[in-house]
């Protein structure tokens, strides 16, 4: 299943939100190392997810990393880029 993640990574996702559910999976799976490096390409690529980042049970896996809240401040900030482009 590792290997499935890190191929993933290397093949352009036809949605962001189906990286969203690989990092889930992979962060339920204690893949935290892939499920931390997805979550950021997730969000490298506008899908912002904060709220499910911050409440999806299946991320529990990965909230007590050292990368996560800059996982989680990097998704906000995504966020509220939409935001306000959105009241443009």
């Amino acid at each position: 299943m590792a290997q499935r993640m890190e191929s993933e990574l290397r093949v352009p996702a036809r949605d962001a939100e189906e990286l969203y559910m690989l990092a889930a999976v992979a962060s339920f799976c204690n893949l935290h190392d892939a499920a931390v490096r997805i979550a950021q390409r997730m969000i490298d690529e506008s899908y912002c997810a904060v709220d499910g980042l911050s409440r999806d049970p299946m991320f529990d896996g990965i909230r007590g990393r050292a990368e996560y809240p800059g996982i989680l401040k990097k998704a906000g900030e995504c966020r509220d880029r939409f935001v306000l482009e959105s009241r443009r």
